[in-house]
């Protein structure tokens, strides 16, 4: 008597199973990289947005103040953003000085929590040159 060994519905199963065993890292990689590029674009707009408002102010207290409340209308809904501003001289505002707008975020990242960490910095920043008197 002979045996017929058909395993022709073997090869479909192997494949969803090797697929659905590669596809769920990818997928949390995939979307922990797009946090990341959208964390980044964030804070480079919001410190180019930080830094032309703060050097079209008219003075340096009012500037500091306009310029956080650009940046936190870029980046809504966030507590963990932070802002530096470098000036080449004091007071700021001086025709053909430069001012440099930092800003920090963390994100958090949703990845599984036998990963570890799950948070990440990204910063951007942005120089601007005083144009004119105030």
């Amino acid at each position: 008597m002979a045996t017929v060994n058909n395993e022709s519905g073997n090869v479909v199963l192997e494949f969803v199973g090797t697929a659905v065993a590669l596809f769920i890292p990818i997928a949390y990689i995939a979307v922990a990289t797009l946090q990341v590029a959208t964390g980044f674009i964030e804070v480079q707009n919001a410190a180019k947005v930080g830094a032309r408002v703060f050097v079209s102010s008219p003075n340096d207290q009012i500037a500091r103040s306009q310029s956080l409340n650009a940046i936190n209308s870029v980046i809504k809904r966030d507590q963990t953003i932070s802002m530096t501003i470098m000036c080449s001289a004091n007071p700021c505002l001086v025709v053909d000085s430069f001012v440099t707008v930092e800003v920090s975020k963390q994100i958090f990242l949703e990845l599984p929590t036998f990963l570890g960490s799950h948070k990440i910095s990204v910063s951007g920043s942005q120089t601007e040159v005083v144009q004119e008197s105030r």
